[in-house]
């Protein structure tokens, strides 16, 4: 399975190699890449609510230490909202990431550049043949099934 990060860093490459087999990925490499996008996002809106819980969670203990209690339970209120947001994007975030690994287990790997392009199977080049080929039976799995798993 593809990464996002080489995806990334190949998007025109990966779309070209693709067509070699009959597939067009140029809309799911983008919507792949805004998915990325939007978890990144995500994950740092909410990496700075919870540095800002952090940091109030530790005021509170001052605060009440040098008797300011009207001061702490303020903050003990702006804590609760923050972990009701982070509570929030972080199930956001969780959608996200299985959002883009199933958009990433319907892209098939790129074929070597030595692959020629093709139609159908029919078009494939033998280039060797070893061993025989094992019968996996009815209850064999295609590998995009045991991607997901």
């Amino acid at each position: 399975m593809l990464q996002t990060p080489y995806i990334r860093e190949n998007k025109e490459e990966v779309i070209q190699k693709l067509l070699k087999k009959n597939y067009d990925a140029k809309d799911i490499i983008e919507l792949i890449c805004q998915k990325d996008d939007l978890r990144k996002e995500t994950q740092s809106q909410l990496d700075d609510v919870l540095a800002q819980s952090n940091q109030l969670s530790k005021e509170i203990g001052l605060l009440f230490k040098n008797g300011q209690a009207e001061k702490a339970q303020e903050a003990k209120k702006q804590t609760a909202d923050l972990k009701e947001q982070s509570k929030s994007l972080g199930t956001t975030l969780q959608q996200l990431q299985h959002d883009l690994q199933d958009l990433l287990t319907q892209i098939p790997n790129v074929p070597h550049e030595t692959v020629p392009s093709g139609n159908s199977a029919d078009d494939n080049e033998l280039t060797l043949e070893k061993g025989a080929i094992p019968n996996l039976g009815d209850s064999a799995m295609p590998h995009w099934e045991l991607a997901k798993k």
